[in-house]
């Protein structure tokens, strides 16, 4: 806020504005090290201080945190209690109900396919479906190959990581596809991409995934099924191969259980019912050389006045924008299930 952006005036301006609007947790010691300067300034009031401290300490005085650990209800918890098969359950039933149907433009789900081809830089990475950070060590992680090898026999080529222009794996991902009666690519995005302090230029596939895509399409043909899903926690414009694909998921992050979950869905055992918690754009809403396009510099975070329409945060559309978005909840659901 201060250090990037120098809003405030000064360090003790930024501190004292960020705990005025409402800013009560510092993860850092910007306000440590700056608060006491901002209240000696003038800047910022006691009051204000004080009604900071209070909303933090009473939630934590209401969770029994200054109580004797025996009389709080989990007080006596071990870890047998942590990490068991309720837990487990939760996690499933989270990351099922997370999953969004975005597209389905050709209705070839739910798969009956005997064999699948799998590719894509996140449909074995393991790691990378537990997100960005703030995550426990999972007592198992459960991919996208693993979960459609419960109902397929599948054929797993990565074809390509998340960034970079290398297709050197494009071929065998292609070979598979075509060999295969189905195809599941697990495309998106990961932490070096999207992290914190690190914003993506663009809402296109990063790297060489849409490419990736049409290797898949035209080594297959046009009537087997494609399907592509999405991991990661923000927007990605699909709209350069769209006609590609028959159906499109967002799983977000999906945590332990993602790869089953994905694959219950895919194959008819659990409906999708998700509902995006985010507007789908397309990649023009963050290009500056577009007409729709927000600038960087616009803290407002609303549309131009000709972003009206793409089924982002202006009014409602009288008609449909140039690209059809996925709509500010999108989620769909399969016509019929076996």
């Amino acid at each position: 806020m201060w250090s990037a952006h120098h809003f405030g005036g000064d360090a003790a301006g930024a501190a004292a504005a960020s705990l005025t609007a409402g800013m009560d947790v510092d993860c850092g010691s910007f306000v440590k090290q700056n608060g006491m300067a901002a209240i000696k300034s003038g800047k910022l009031t006691t009051a204000a201080l004080d009604k900071a401290v209070s909303h933090l300490f009473r939630l934590r005085i209401r969770l029994g945190y200054f109580d004797d650990p025996e009389s709080t209800p989990w007080g006596k918890a071990s870890h047998e209690s942590i990490n068991y098969t309720q837990h487990f359950d939760h996690a499933l039933r989270a990351a099922r109900e997370g999953i969004v149907l975005l597209s389905h433009s050709r209705p070839v789900l739910p798969l009956t396919a005997k064999t699948v081809a799998v590719s894509g830089p996140n449909a074995d990475n393991g790691p990378n479906m537990q997100g960005i950070d703030c995550h426990g060590v999972p007592p198992f992680l459960i991919t996208p190959v693993q979960g459609i090898g419960n109902y397929s026999t599948v054929k797993y080529n990565q074809g390509c990581a998340i960034g970079g222009n290398d297709t050197k794996g494009f071929a065998a991902a292609a070979a598979a596809a075509k060999a295969a009666d189905a195809t599941v690519l697990v495309l998106g995005l990961d932490p070096s991409v999207e992290y914190e302090m690190k914003d993506r230029t663009d809402l296109l596939l990063p790297g060489a995934q849409a490419g990736l895509v049409k290797a898949c399409r035209d080594a297959m043909g046009p009537t087997k099924p494609l399907i592509v899903v999405l991991m990661g926690g923000g927007v990605v414009d699909t709209s350069p191969v769209d006609s590609m694909i028959d159906a499109l998921l967002w799983v977000g992050y999906p945590g332990q259980s993602g790869g089953k979950a994905l694959a219950d869905i895919l194959f008819g055992a659990v409906a999708p019912s998700g509902r995006a918690p985010l507007t789908w754009y397309e990649n023009s809403y963050a290009s500056d050389a577009s007409p729709t396009a927000v600038s960087m510099l616009d803290m407002g975070l609303r549309p131009a006045k000709a972003a009206e329409g793409l089924g982002g945060l202006g009014p409602p559309p009288s008609k449909p924008g140039p690209y059809p978005p996925h709509g500010p909840n999108p989620g769909r659901a399969y016509p019929t299930l076996p």
